[in-house]
């Protein structure tokens, strides 16, 4: 924080979140308080749940071996065709973006997101758009949401890119923990073959 309001000083001006927040602050609008606890809510929030979210992943491509066959074939190419890895070059990571979906589906890192129903409404025989929200959806949809599926995606690829991951345990011998963000219950082991495409 005081790095960011040294810089506004100077008249370095920033579009980042922290500038944004800054800007609110010097409105009046917010104390520092507030831009402490929002900072860390960011923090907690793109932390815990990106790595819980690998975890999961992982441990459900390892016990999956046809799976991780056609992510490495997916993957291998993409290295190999791809100059630049960015946001746009990512979306060609189809395969790959689709076991991060089952994954949180799954193991939503944050299976519960309490709202309150703004009026009375009946449940019918219809399949609802936002049944499938691991970033929560609407106004308080998370902010990370594109981050997230970068940094999983980019993580994921490099690492199955260099691994090949046998499972030594059954997912079903591993329940998890409902806290705050959704953990295994256990540690989770796994062997690691380097890959000789690399």
């Amino acid at each position: 924080m005081n790095k960011s309001e040294e810089e506004r000083a100077q008249g370095k001006e920033k579009i980042t979140l922290l500038d944004t927040l800054f800007k609110v602050y010097y409105n009046g609008k917010v104390d520092k308080t507030f831009m402490r606890e929002e900072m860390e809510n960011i923090v907690f929030g793109g932390t815990d749940t990106v790595i819980t979210t690998l975890q999961w992943t992982i441990l459900l491509v390892a016990s999956h071996p046809e799976v991780q066959k056609k992510l490495h074939d997916e993957i291998d190419v993409f290295y190999r065709e791809t100059e630049e890895i960015n946001a746009a070059s990512l979306k060609k990571l189809l395969y790959l973006e689709c076991i991060i979906k089952e994954s949180l589906r799954l193991y939503s890192p944050v299976p519960v997101v309490g709202r309150v129903a703004g009026e009375d409404f009946k449940i019918e025989d219809v399949k609802h758009a936002f049944a499938f929200i691991p970033f929560a959806a609407g106004p308080r949809v998370c902010i990370g949401l594109r981050l997230a599926y970068m940094e999983m995606k980019i993580v994921l690829s490099r690492f199955f890119q260099r691994f090949h991951v046998k499972a030594t345990q059954k997912i079903e011998d591993i329940p998890p923990s409902m806290e705050m963000v959704l953990r295994p219950t256990k540690d989770i082991y796994a062997i690691l073959t380097h890959r000789q495409s690399v």
